[in-house]
Formats: structure tokens, C-alpha cells, sequence
């Protein structure tokens, strides 16, 4: 025989018939769990897809695997002396011998990418090959295999029947079955074989796909679920800041318009009138619409620095029980309207002294007690201070309003929130607890509350107040009694002879005239600088430039015109 798929003319016999094969009734369904328990098989194992990978396999493998199953061994030898220069695709065979169905399925179970099985029928029983073929197809799940079936006595074994019963790819009489005969049914069945193995591959390829593709579209309906959240998410966010806006434009344009009407309205008023003195109530009203009105502008102000990372702080020495003092003075009035209590007390020592950005905690603390009584209809409003130690002094503002809901209390601190009563919300702009925390937390402290409806709220912050200690004595204006001008460097204050101290009092003649100019323009700005300029190269000059920087503060020109006035009278008797 040549190579390569050419073979000789040859139409020899290469086998004689079998007179001792036994007749078997292959018309009937064998009896394949007996024959099974017979043999010592027992039990079916799902083996499909294993036998599809190590098939896949051969493709890379020099040889075709080959089995004959044949008790003859005369079979086995001359089979395998007219397949010796057998050649296929490049490949030559490797042939296995099996002399029994039960060895035959051994094999097959050793070497599931056996391509050709040359199967005899009639083996340790009439119908032995069968139950192989059979056991092959269906426990061992094996449908790629190509299996030849050979019988010595065709007549017994009819063709059509044992097609249609059995899956089986060629059938061959031993007596017709000529050297050029195998050759040509070999090769049909290893190209049938191989077309099999690239179809097995090709699904294998395309079910790695598609569970890749499911992978991809599982993960991408995830994805999509996910940001569907987050794009909800973010909506509810952007509605609910949008709310809040609306509701502060809202507001805004409430508490905006009131003092201006009240404004513009005397302002009218007194422009016809002959008697200002008669009108002083109109003056007071304007005063106070106008107070009321850059309080708003200032908070809007302060919230635009914050969230711009631009407010700064301004550490300086003051007196903690003045302010405190003077603050609960502001309320006294509102307070005794509402039938409410304003009660101060103290726990432990507190520092008289203390260092600290002294105009910014007045604006917390007068935030807080502000909403305390806003919020108290009737009752008690507290201030306790507490000394905690290592520099730390707590504040504690308690009412016995209406309190606020727990489901509030996390929107309490936002800005542009309001919560509580809608009828109460007009009165407000949302911004002063949100910016009262802000400037908590830029003096190194926190802002918190506890509350529960209708039983009131315990406002509380801690930040650090160092006790100020001066080496000169300390003279302050009695209306801002809290304050003092000394520089900011505590830890390197000048020991100052009172012949220094005594000219701390003493601008020069020109000084005052350039500062009074400014101020009668009304040009803040420029006092600011000159002020902060001065303070800068003249040591000799903190107090007077401090208290020109205070009145700055709170834009109050008339205070600063008086100031001005009284130290050119000071300086004119020595």
C-alpha cells in the first residue's frame, strides 16, 4: 500500500469467512444493562465534552488512532499488515488491539480520541460487538468516534437493520472486505472523522464565545444598571439642591425686600419732612432695616469665601465674658416679648483673656442663641461655658422649643435648608447654621446638636481659647469691651516701659487728619489698608490701628468719625 491516501489495485480478500460465528437476533433491543452487569460495567458517565477536547487534541498529534476489536488474531495482524503505509492527511496510524468488547470499551475509555474502531459483532457473545457500540455511543457519550463495523456472517446480521438499531458509520462483510476496500472506507471515515473534529472545535469556539458574550452583556447590564442609580442618584441630588435654591431665592427675596421697603419708605418720608427729631422712630427703623440687610449680605459673603477656601481668621486677645455679655444683652429685648428666659452660668474657671478670632465666634454664638429663641415660643434659652481644659472651652446653647424631628437633623447644617415649620422658614435664609459649622470647623473645633420634637435642642461646640497673658496692662473701649488690639504673636510680645505704653495712645497730629479724611469720604477700603499699613511699621501704634481695624469690621463709620475726633482732642492735651 502507498501513502498518502494512494493504494494499490489490489482486490485480494484479505479475510475468509468465519464459519464459527453463532447467529444473533440483532432485530431485538439489545439488552444492554445486563450485558453491561455482565462484562463488570456498571454505571453511565457523562464524558462528552471530554471526549471533544482530547479529539481536538489530535489535530496537533503525527499519527490517527486506530482500533481493532476482533478476537481473531489472525484479524489483528493482517489488518495491521495492510495498514503498515497507511497515510492520511500526513498522518500515519497508531493501532490498537482489543480481543473482547470489554476490552475494546477499556481502551476506548483510556483513549476517548481514538478516531476508527474496526469492530467485529460476534466476540464473548453472539452479539458482543453491538452492546460495544452501543456502550460506546451512549454511557461513554462518545459520537465522534468513527466505528466500521465487520462480520463474518452478514446473512445473520442484516445491514439494514443493524444501521437503523445502531449508530454505526460502515458497514463490511469479511468476505468482500478487499485490502483496496479498507483503504478506501478508512479514509472515508478519518475525513469524516476530521470534518467532525473541526465542527467540534468550531462549536467549542463559538460556545466560548457566547459565554463570553453573555459575560460582556451580563456585565454591561450591570454597568447600565448602575449608572442608572447613580444617574437617579445624582438627579434627586440636583432636584433636591435645586429645591433648596428656590426656596433660598425665595426667601432671599422676602428678606431682601423688607428692609429695603422699610428703607426707601422713611427714607421718602424724611426727605419731606421739616422735623427729623419728629421722625427719629423712621430713623431707627431705617437703622435697623439696614443692620438687618448687610447681615444678609455679609452671611451670603461669608458662605462665598468659605466654600472659596478664602475666609481667613483673625486671632486676637479679647475678653471671653464681654463678649458673652454683650451678646446676651442683643437678645434681652426679644427674648422678654416671648416670655422667654435667658439664663448664663459658668462650670469651672473660665479664662478672662483668651485668644481667638473673637468677631467670628460672636457670629456662631449669636446665630445659635438667635434660632434658640426664634424657635421657643415660650420658656428657657442657656448659655453654659465650660472650661474643659488644655485650652478647650465648651459652649452649650439649650432651649425648650419646639425642638427639631430626627429625620431633620442630618439637613439641619446644609445650606439653603430649612427645616420646621413652613410659617418659621420665612424668616430665615438657611445659611446660618451651615455657615456657623463652617467657621466651627476653621477654628479647630465641631459644631453639634441633639434634639427631639417638641422637647427642645442642646446646641454645643468646643474650639480651642487659649488664656491670653500680657505683660502690659490692657485699656479697652467700653462699648467693644471685648476686644483687644495687641499683635496677634503671643508668643513673642514685646515687654513694653510706660513711657511705650503711654504712646501707644498718641497718632501723630498727620495720622489722624489721613485717617479722618478717609473715613468722611466713606472709603473703607482704603482705612483698611492705611490701618493694617500702620499696624504693620509701628508697633508703637496696635492699639489705635486695632481699634480702627474693629470698627472696620462692622462698617460703622460714625463710630470710627468719633474715635478719630476724640483722639485729636487727646492729642491737643497732653
Amino acid at each position: 500500500m502507498s501513502t498518502d491516501c494512494e493504494s494499490t489495485d489490489s482486490d485480494e480478500l484479505i479475510f475468509l469467512a468465519e464459519d464459527d460465528e453463532k447467529v444473533s437476533h440483532v432485530d431485538e433491543k439489545p439488552d444492554n444493562l445486563s450485558y453491561l452487569s455482565a462484562i463488570g460495567i456498571v454505571g453511565e458517565h457523562n464524558h462528552e465534552s471530554h471526549v471533544i477536547n482530547r479529539a481536538i487534541e489530535i489535530k496537533s498529534r503525527a499519527t490517527w488512532k486506530i482500533l481493532i476489536c476482533d478476537d481473531d488474531r489472525s484479524v489483528h495482524n493482517v489488518t495491521r499488515l495492510a495498514l503498515e503505509e497507511f497515510r492520511f492527511a500526513g498522518k500515519g496510524l497508531e493501532i490498537f488491539s482489543a480481543f473482547s468488547g470489554t476490552e475494546g470499551i477499556e481502551i476506548v475509555e483510556q483513549h476517548p480520541d481514538i478516531a476508527v474502531i474496526l469492530q467485529d459483532v460476534i466476540m464473548e457473545t453472539n452479539d458482543a460487538g453491538l452492546h460495544t457500540v452501543k456502550y460506546i455511543r451512549e454511557v461513554l457519550q462518545n459520537p465522534l468516534v468513527r466505528i466500521i463495523l465487520r462480520t463474518g456472517q452478514p446473512s445473520e446480521f442484516p445491514e439494514s437493520s443493524v444501521i437503523l438499531n445502531y449508530d454505526i458509520n460502515d458497514y463490511k462483510s469479511k468476505t468482500e472486505l478487499t485490502e483496496q476496500k479498507l483503504f478506501t472506507s478508512l479514509v472515508a471515515s478519518l475525513r469524516s472523522y476530521s470534518t467532525i473534529i473541526s465542527l467540534a472545535e468550531s462549536r467549542q469556539k463559538l460556545a466560548v464565545l457566547n459565554s463570553q458574550l453573555q459575560t460582556f452583556n451580563q456585565n454591561l447590564e450591570n454597568l447600565v444598571r448602575e449608572r442608572t442609580i447613580e444617574l437617579e442618584i445624582a438627579k434627586e441630588a440636583a432636584d433636591s439642591a435645586n429645591k433648596a435654591k428656590s426656596q433660598f431665592l425665595t426667601n432671599m427675596s422676602h428678606e431682601l425686600r423688607t428692609p429695603l421697603n422699610g428703607i426707601l419708605g422713611y427714607a421718602q418720608v424724611l426727605k419731606t419732612s421739616d422735623d427729623p427729631i419728629k421722625n427719629q422712630k423712621g430713623l431707627d427703623i431705617i437703622q435697623r432695616s439696614g443692620n438687618h440687610l448687610l447681615t444678609l449680605i455679609n452671611d451670603i459673603l461669608d458662605l462665598s469665601k468659605i466654600e472659596a477656601g478664602k475666609l481667613e481668621l483673625e486671632y486676637e486677645p479679647f475678653y471671653l465674658n464681654g463678649l458673652l455679655t454683650d451678646l446676651l444683652d442683643t437678645f434681652k429685648v426679644q427674648a422678654s416679648k416671648q416670655n422667654v428666659e435667658i439664663v448664663y452660668r459658668t462650670i469651672g474657671q473660665i479664662p478672662k483673656l483668651v485668644y481667638g478670632d473673637a468677631r467670628r465666634l460672636r457670629q456662631v454664638l449669636f446665630n445659635l442663641m438667635g434660632n434658640a429663641i426664634k424657635f421657643t415660643s415660650e420658656g428657657i434659652v442657656s448659655l453654659t461655658v465650660q472650661d474643659l481644659g488644655s485650652n478647650k472651652i465648651r459652649f452649650d446653647i439649650i432651649d425648650s422649643g419646639v425642638g427639631i424631628a430626627s429625620e431633620d437633623l442630618s439637613k439641619i447644617f446644609e445650606s439653603f435648608e430649612q427645616v420646621g415649620d413652613p410659617k418659621d422658614m420665612q424668616s430665615g435664609t438657611g445659611l446660618g447654621l451651615s455657615i456657623s459649622q463652617k467657621l466651627v470647623a476653621l477654628m479647630g473645633g465641631e459644631l453639634n446638636v441633639t434634639s427631639a420634637l417638641g422637647e427642645g435642642s442642646n446646641f454645643w461646640l468646643e474650639i480651642d481659647l487659649p488664656n491670653y497673658v500680657s505683660s502690659t496692662p490692657i485699656n479697652l473701649d467700653a462699648e467693644e469691651g471685648y476686644h483687644d488690639a495687641i499683635p496677634s504673636e503671643m508668643s513673642s510680645q514685646p515687654s513694653f516701659t510706660s513711657q511705650a505704653i503711654a504712646s501707644f495712645a498718641k497718632p501723630s497730629h498727620r495720622i489722624l487728619l489721613n485717617f479722618l479724611e478717609l473715613a468722611k469720604n466713606g472709603d473703607f477700603d482704603a482705612l483698611q489698608e492705611t490701618a493694617r499699613d500702620l499696624q504693620k511699621s509701628d508697633a508703637c501704634l496696635q492699639i489705635f490701628t486695632g481699634e480702627i481695624i474693629e470698627l472696620l469690621k462692622g462698617r460703622q463709620i460714625d463710630k470710627i468719625l468719633s474715635y478719630l475726633y476724640a483722639q485729636m482732642k487727646e492729642g491737643q492735651n497732653p
